[in-house]
């Protein structure tokens, strides 16, 4: 076990930050240029489509995505950060963000181009674009694992932890509460889990937000000194003191990269599973979704909760985690905070173990699809995740989280060279799209500047 942390913490971990940091950079030189030039066309496209019908799957798409994405780390993961790498890591987990966005897109791009046609609807994933097909099973298998280790056992051990600690609820209670949840919102596939996603992340999260503004105005006059701390502590160590300042730089990038990483997931090749099934012919826009997806998860949500914590740390000393969040929501909230915490943290892991239900549930498409038994292992699988929850509310177990940091590690680090071959498809549709986009723009303002000429006259 000691080995095993030892090669992830010194070997596998040091790797996949710097494979993600560099091919998030690479992404960004290659594909960026057409966003750099028409900065406000993608969100005018987001608002109204190039064919003026929104569809409702692009978004329903997305909130499975934000689902498995958003959860524990957007709150518990953000103080643990800052504690690791003080508040300069926050700048860190911005810079990481940004760099992962056009991973984040090339990996949606690619999902509606490689995706395949049921009679459900659409099915896709990072599989489905593989060179090899044995490296696409080794891919569907390491998330398999991923999904029962990080998507399940690891959000509800924390979910009944924080509710044994707010309410005194037993993790037994809360176990059957979420196995009854589970396999009510995942047993129907990928439409019970769209519907329910789709009610669940907007909620949580605007009450989240909501929550956040409050606490943030209440000391609205010290947030420029905390932004100002951000940025100083980022690059002051190096300069401060010489060589040891540049250990605890590097500390501080690390905590903030990382952290921005595990909690967006750009890289891991799990987002295109989620947004194959949206009902869309067009992948550029669906990956504009994907850019979305990181700015909500990392820039919005958890710089909200890093503005919070770094209001009141001083005031805390020695606390980390959620302590450290439950203590700075406190200074607002008084004595409901812990509570109102508790229940956000059950509504975002709850969305955290439906997402990945998802990603599994598609790998394990992909591994029997030559079976003619799937909807048996389907059925089996929504059984089995839904049970896991239960023993993940009664267990806590060091190897369950070294579980999920080796498959999650080893799924980035299959799926990326693989991104990266397919990026010419990618930058190609890009230029397409953008083309085609400002076409389409020229002729919808040629006949309103002939109406405008033919009154003149």
């Amino acid at each position: 076990m000691k080995i095993l942390q030892a090669l992830y913490d010194f070997v596998l971990s040091p790797a996949l930050l710097a494979t993600v940091l560099l091919s998030g950079i690479y992404c960004t030189l290659r594909l960026g240029l057409p966003f750099l030039l028409h900065p406000f066309r993608m969100v005018r496209d987001l608002i109204r489509p190039a064919d003026g019908k929104p569809r409702l799957s692009s978004v329903k798409a997305l909130t499975v995505a934000l689902a498995g994405t958003l959860g524990v780390g957007n709150i518990a993961g953000v103080a643990s950060a800052i504690t690791a790498g003080g508040a300069g890591a926050v700048f860190w987990m911005w810079i990481g963000a940004l760099v992962s966005m056009l991973v984040k897109y090339a990996e949606v791009v690619l999902a509606i181009r490689y995706r395949k046609s049921e009679q459900s609807g659409f099915i896709g994933g990072a599989m489905y674009y593989f060179s090899r097909p044995w490296m696409a099973s080794l891919f569907a298998v390491f998330c398999l694992v991923a999904s029962f280790a990080l998507g399940n056992l690891m959000q509800a051990e924390t979910v009944a932890r924080s509710a044994k600690e707010a309410f005194g609820l037993s993790p037994l209670l809360c176990g059957i509460l979420l196995a009854l949840i589970l396999y009510f919102a995942i047993c129907r596939g990928f439409s019970r889990i769209s519907t329910v996603t789709l009610c669940l992340v907007p909620l949580m999260s605007g009450i989240y937000v909501l929550l956040c503004l409050y606490a943030i105005g209440s000391e609205i006059t010290a947030l420029p000194g905390v932004i100002a701390g951000i940025f100083r502590s980022a690059f002051s160590p190096s300069a401060a003191l010489g060589g040891t300042g540049g250990l605890i730089l590097a500390r501080v990038i690390r905590a903030g990269i990382s952290r921005g990483l595990i909690t967006h997931e750009a890289g891991c090749g799990t987002a295109p599973m989620a947004h194959a099934g949206a009902d869309t012919d067009s992948a550029v826009h669906q990956g504009f979704w994907g850019i979305f997806e990181v700015f909500a998860d990392t820039i919005l949500l958890c710089s909200l909760t890093a503005f919070v914590i770094l209001l009141h740390q001083d005031r805390f000393p020695g606390l980390s985690g959620m302590a450290l969040v439950n203590a700075a929501f406190g200074v607002s909230l008084g004595r409901w905070a812990a509570p109102l915490m508790a229940i956000l943290i059950f509504c975002f892991a709850v969305a955290t173990m439906i997402g990945w239900s998802h990603y599994g549930q598609t790998c394990l498409n992909y591994l029997t699809r030559d079976c003619n038994r799937r909807a048996i292992y389907k059925k089996l699988y929504a059984l089995a995740y839904s049970l896991m929850g239960l023993l993940g509310a009664l267990m806590a177990s060091d190897l369950m989280w070294l579980l999920a940091d080796y498959s999650v590690a080893l799924m980035t680090l299959l799926h990326l060279p693989c991104l990266l071959s397919k990026l010419s498809e990618v930058a190609a549709a890009t230029r397409i799209y953008f083309a085609q986009s400002a076409r389409s723009l020229e002729n919808t303002c040629a006949p309103a500047a002939a109406r405008a000429n033919s009154k003149d006259l």
